[in-house]
């Protein structure tokens, strides 16, 4: 009986107690905390009044009982999934962004933010893969509200979020690298016309094929119907692994030398003599890239301490770090200090790098405009700086000696004796 009464008075007490939630923990916390980041905590008082968490491994450790679960704006944060929807995490604390822009990662898929994950209600979790720590970035997926989890994941609650995630296997450790392979994740994953159902594509009753497997040997699915297996490596830029680009169908690492822009492939920009894939969105990446102007830039940072001195880090970026009340212009030309502290674009500028401009433009004094490879590109007055590909004042100096027409002013010629005349 005693027993019996000694439960009854625990469960009465769990279930009067904070049944809300602990605050997300990154497993750096101090003593005694045994949750690792983005575990569901469910904390409670013992029958001595004591704060207890209860884990998901069936953990229970001494804490401090909190009732939220996300922290307001300012709260500390390590990264965008620990603040509220519409914020980013800056210099460890949470503050409102202006625009929210997706990725395209699927349940477990790699992440690095919320906003990596294709589905606006997914969380970019970390997971324990093996018993000595070693962690794991992926998305979840929601659940609940009539969505079910695909075979072999589980709902979860996590801090009030229902999530679809990996089931615990034989030493009750959560991990993708056991999770039955996906079929998709989202629509993207299948071909044109299909639609992605309980990780399942499912196609048109009119479609020839919605896998290489309805096709005979030596062909392949290609947007539903069955052609020969030639197809290229890569058609974009997303189909290529970090750090690469898709050249004439192939992914290369990226590394080529250039110093315009037309001698990069045809979705690439020149970047510091390096050409790299462009994008105006996050969703035109890799995976594990952000779109930073205007180019594919793999992620940077986690936490500031990522990054240099002068520098914090944004939304998995180092900015440069400036003071609003510095009384002058702190952050380089294009760039105004934010209320943050940190250097972010001129909503004033239409540019700042030549890599914001089209393949013929070169950004000149904060705007695009047409680039020019020799003298006859510019107008009177103005010649063509080659190392900078735009017209600059001739200063008075109007070329008159030649050796091909390109040496000239608009409107003229080289003649046969190597002098500039009229055309």
């Amino acid at each position: 009986m005693k027993r019996l009464a000694w439960t009854l008075m625990t469960a009465a007490l769990m279930a009067l107690g904070l049944g809300s939630g602990c605050l997300i923990t990154d497993g750096n916390g101090g003593s005694g905390d045994c949750c690792y980041q983005y575990e569901v905590c469910e904390t409670y008082c013992d029958p001595y009044g004591n704060c207890e968490r209860e884990c998901w491994f069936q953990e229970s450790c001494p804490s401090t009982c909190e009732t939220d679960s996300q922290p307001d704006d300012g709260g500390f944060c390590y990264s965008d999934v620990d603040c509220a929807d519409g914020q980013i995490c800056v210099n460890n604390a949470c503050a409102s962004r202006d625009t929210e822009e997706r990725g395209t990662a699927g349940l477990c898929q790699a992440c690095e933010t919320n906003s990596d994950c294709a589905d606006e209600n997914a969380l970019c979790v970390q997971l324990r893969n093996d018993a000595g720590g070693a962690a794991e970035r992926v998305c979840a997926a929601p659940c609940g509200s009539g969505a079910s989890c695909a075979d072999g994941f589980e709902c979860v609650n996590i801090n009030g979020a229902r999530q679809c995630l990996p089931q615990p296997n034989s030493e009750n450790i959560r991990t993708c690298a056991d999770a039955p392979n996906l079929e998709c994740v989202t629509a993207s994953d299948c071909a044109q016309g299909e639609s992605c159902v309980n990780n399942k594509c499912e196609a048109p009753d009119t479609a020839e094929c919605s896998a290489d497997s309805d096709c005979a040997a030596g062909e392949v699915c290609d947007r539903q119907e069955c052609v020969p297996e030639t197809g290229p490596e890569c058609e974009t830029r997303s189909d290529c692994a970090t750090g690469e680009v898709c050249v004439d169908g192939v992914c290369d690492g990226g590394t080529e030398s250039c110093v315009f822009n037309n001698e990069c492939s045809e979705d690439g920009l020149c970047v510091n003599g390096t050409c790299y894939s462009a994008c105006s969105s996050d969703d035109e990446c890799g995976r594990l890239e952000h779109c930073r102007q205007g180019v594919c830039r793999p992620t940077e940072c986690r936490g500031t301490s990522d990054c240099a001195g002068d520098e914090i880090c944004v939304d998995a970026t180092c900015r440069p770090a400036c003071s609003s009340d510095a009384g002058t212009d702190s952050c380089e030309p294009g760039y105004v200090c934010t209320q943050h502290g940190y250097c972010d674009r001129d909503p004033n500028v239409d540019c700042r790098t030549n890599a914001e401009c089209s393949r013929d433009e070169v950004c000149q004094e904060g705007e695009c405009r047409a680039a020019c490879t020799c003298n006859q590109d510019c107008a009177e007055g103005t010649i063509c700086d080659t190392g900078t590909n735009t017209c600059v004042d001739d200063g008075g100096d109007t070329p008159t000696s030649c050796e091909t027409s390109c040496d000239c002013p608009s409107g003229q010629q080289c003649s046969d004796a190597g002098e500039c005349v009229a055309g």
